[in-house]
């Protein structure tokens, strides 16, 4: 038997019996008729952009991994970044795709 309680009476005000009757308070309880259209939300442009997108080059990354300190990591268990300092030929032609 499903019951549906009042809120602040906190008493049973309808119960269902067979299946099709739980379904239909079911569905009432998850999709209740709307009384009135939800309010518009309000919408704000957006500002312009400061600078046109421009995609991630090999050059760009090159320039952040010179820019590493060697015996530092971004986090512990992670590579240092001398991984990228002493393999940045190797690397760089496959972060490039990455971002």
């Amino acid at each position: 038997m499903l019951q549906v309680k009042d809120r602040v009476m906190k008493a049973v005000t309808q119960e269902a019996h067979t299946n099709e009757d739980k379904g239909d308070l079911s569905y009432q309880t998850f999709f209740p008729v709307q009384t009135a259209p939800p309010a518009p939300v309000p919408t704000k442009p957006y500002p312009p952009a400061k600078r046109e997108y421009e995609p991630v080059t090999d050059k760009h990354i090159c320039q952040a991994i010179r820019k590493m300190k060697p015996w530092k990591a971004m986090r512990s268990g992670t590579a240092p970044n001398s991984v990228f300092t002493h393999a940045w030929e190797l690397l760089i032609p496959h972060l490039g795709p990455i971002f």
